[in-house]
């Protein structure tokens, strides 16, 4: 099992449903956010594997590399590669070099 990173955790109070924005309790997806102290970046663009390009509405960047990105009525969390949304890599995150 990967480690658990800062996005996974807030994820999991939102029972990792990307369409689920707040928790049982009320709490919002941006306050889980602010409150890990969150970078927040709005209309990020992003590349995926295919080379498309578009941008994500909101990025939530954490302290350990990890974010949740937003896009229209859904989110996602950063995998093991950084990726999210099917292997979309916003473009302020820097790796050695894109692998494809």
């Amino acid at each position: 099992m990967a480690d658990e990173t800062t996005a996974r955790k807030i994820a999991m109070k939102l029972d990792i449903n990307g369409q689920n924005f707040q928790t049982e309790d009320g709490v919002e997806l941006r306050t889980l956010a602010e409150d890990e102290e969150a970078e927040i970046k709005q209309n990020e663009p992003y590349i995926n594997h295919e080379g498309d390009s578009g941008h994500f509405d909101e990025l939530f960047l954490f302290r350990d590399g990890s974010y949740i990105a937003v896009s229209g009525d859904g989110w996602d969390f950063s995998d093991d590669k950084r990726e999210s949304w099917d292997g979309c890599l916003p473009l302020c995150i820097q790796k050695e070099s894109i692998p494809w």
